[in-house]
Order: C-alpha cells, then structure tokens, then sequence
C-alpha cells in the first residue's frame, strides 16, 4: 500500500445540556485532513470518537461527501462501494473506516457520524480528504513539515562543507609535493665527473657534470 498523509489532527467538539445528565460532551478526531493513494491500493481513514461513559452508541455510520455543495451520502449505501469497504473501529473510541481497490472517483471527503440515546453526532464538521492518483511524484510521496526541511538542509550543508574543505586540503597537498625540489636522490659516479640525479616530475633520470676544483 502506498499513500501519503498531510494536515494536522483535527479535533472536534460538541457539548450540550442534557437535564440530570449534566454536560454532555462529544468528539471525533480524524487523524489526518488529507490523505493521498494510488489507485488499487489499500487505504485506512484513522479515526476517533468519544462520549459519555453512560451512554451507548447505538450507530455509527460513514458519509462521503463528493463536493462542499453535495449533500452527505450514507457509505454503505452507495453501490460503488459494495464489498469494498471494512469498518476497522468499535463501540467505544475507534470509527477507521478501511476502503481497498481505490478508484479514482473515490477521491472525496469522507465523514463519520454516530448516535447514542441521547445525542448525535452529525456530518455537517469537517472530515478526512482522500484524494485518488494513478501516479505520486516523489516530493509527493512524503509530507515536508518545516522541521524535516530544516533538518535536512543542515544536513546538506553540513555534507557540503566537508566536501570543500578535503577538496581544498587535497589541492593543498597535492600542490606541496609538486613545488618540492625537482632534482633529489644526487648519486656521484666515482668514475667520472658527472653526478645523476631522478627528476621527481617525470621520474627521468639528469645528468650535469660539476667541475673540480
């Protein structure tokens, strides 16, 4: 499965007056505002709810929502849909909806909704984003926060500044050994007058004939 992930936790909630109850409070959390998928892959929707420990849920339900205009559509209800999806979540505080073999048109914002004896909790807040490619880009692959680019900058910097400075360490030695002297190594010849000496540029043998004195 390959997806992508950005935004932040958005977390709502809803409190309201119920007599003898006291305050009731409600909320959902999605993991992730947007979410992106290839076609064909797997995709979890993370989600969260909560609600009074004295009150049961007694349906949950998802909706997608195709544009801002549209009105909810109840999941389960829409053919396209038909054994594709699997409710991941429970009674208590999990609602992750799973949706395989992603189509393009899947490409929606998806909504959770669920009720207890009391209260319910409606679709009209903002949900999870899933957007359907047939192809991620690299850049797209990973959500960049401004810590990773900072991170990472520094990192490069880092590396990069190394790499000059062995470079100009390197040109430094390099540049000592060629302005060292060319002639060494004098070795006499008890024969003659002449003295051999190995040039250290190219390793060639010279020859110069010094004059007694």
């Amino acid at each position: 499965m390959t997806w992508r992930t950005s935004g932040s936790v958005l977390v709502v909630l809803f409190c309201s007056m119920k007599g003898v109850l006291g305050t009731t409070c409600m909320n959902v959390t999605y993991t992730h505002q947007s979410i992106s998928a290839l076609i064909g892959s797997t995709v979890d929707l993370p989600c969260k709810y909560q609600h009074p420990d004295n009150n049961t849920v007694i349906e949950q339900k998802w909706f997608i929502q195709n544009q801002s205009y549209d009105a909810p559509r109840n999941l389960s209800s829409v053919p396209e849909y038909a054994g594709r999806l699997e409710y991941l979540g429970n009674n208590k505080t999990d609602c992750t909806l799973r949706i395989r073999d992603l189509r393009e048109s899947d490409s929606a914002q998806y909504k959770f909704r669920f009720k207890t004896p009391f209260a319910e909790w409606g679709y009209s807040f903002p949900g999870t984003t899933l957007t359907v490619k047939g192809f991620l880009s690299p850049l797209s692959v990973v959500s960049w926060s401004f810590l990773d680019v900072l991170v990472v900058g520094s990192v490069l910097t880092a590396a990069a500044l190394l790499l000059t400075i062995y470079c100009i360490l390197k040109r430094k030695s390099t540049g000592e050994s060629g302005s060292t002297a060319e002639t060494q190594a004098v070795h006499p010849d008890s024969n003659s007058e002449t003295y051999t000496a190995l040039n250290m540029k190219n390793r060639a043998p010279e020859y110069e004939t010094l004059t007694r004195v």
